[in-house]
């Protein structure tokens, strides 16, 4: 799929990025956050003077949101459409907002954990996100959740063994703990309502160790492998490497501003 533009809008964080095959060319970082639909139209606005959008095109969008939830399922063996009944339900049950959801489900099964992770968001925002783009001449063609950018990063990290890994990452006013298999496959996840800075380093490493813990009860394997991602992760690396129950590692690549795009 060729695509001409990206944003992330994750937790607050906008950013845009203009792509020329698969280099980026020009990129801007809204300076105020970006929490509702207003300031998304906004932060659009103020980017054509950054990036240029006069042309058009196509654009991804990587997000996440507090209303943007990601929820582990244990399931029994179902056909697709009782399974994609038997998930609507729970949708419409446990959303947590009012009005129709957008979701999708990805299947889990390892070592003794099968069900779905489902993401879940209300359908109004995914609506407008693609109208305001519409409004700046800006096509999308893929909404995903950083858990997807996450799966086809995994990959290409260096693994040492075959058991799940953990993966931090650091966003402006979040945390957001993914384990993963280590192909890739997300198995959950665990949104914080802080970022890493100085003052919560402390608080950090025990729910960072209590992720481990949990993992470990969940999937019946150790965690002994962890990643750091974000811009601020060469320093939360340093401050969180010889607290946390596994060997914790700086992934340079993860640490470039346009890293998400």
């Amino acid at each position: 799929m060729s695509i001409d533009y990206g944003i992330e809008w994750a937790y607050g964080e906008f950013r845009i990025a203009k792509f020329k095959g698969d280099q980026i060319v020009q990129s801007w970082k809204s300076p105020t956050p970006v929490n509702d639909l207003a300031s998304l139209s906004e932060a659009m606005h103020q980017a054509t003077h950054h990036v240029d959008v006069s042309r058009g095109g196509s654009v991804a969008i990587a997000y996440e949101d507090d209303l943007h939830p990601h929820e582990f399922i244990e399931i029994p063996p179902l056909s697709r459409r009782d399974l994609n009944k038997y998930l609507q339900r729970h949708v419409e049950t446990n959303k947590g907002f009012d009005g129709a959801a957008a979701w999708r489900a990805h299947p889990v099964d390892r070592a003794g954990v099968s069900g779905v992770l489902l993401h879940l968001m209300p359908k109004y925002v995914l609506d407008a996100v693609m109208r305001i783009c519409e409004e700046f001449y800006l096509l999308p063609k893929l909404m995903v959740p950083l858990t997807e950018v996450m799966s086809e990063f995994v990959p290409s990290l260096e693994v040492e063994t075959e058991n799940a890994l953990l993966l931090v990452a650091l966003f402006d006013d979040r945390t957001q703990m993914l384990v993963s298999s280590d192909d890739g496959e997300i198995l959950f996840v665990r949104e914080l309502s802080y970022p890493w800075e100085p003052s919560s380093n402390e608080r950090l490493i025990v729910d960072i160790n209590r992720t481990i813990g949990y993992a470990k009860q969940r999937i019946g394997g150790a965690i002994t492998q962890a990643w750091v991602i974000g811009e601020n992760a060469e320093f939360a690396n340093a401050s969180l490497n010889e607290r946390v129950d596994a060997t914790m590692t700086f992934e340079p690549r993860a640490a470039d501003p346009d890293f998400w795009l």
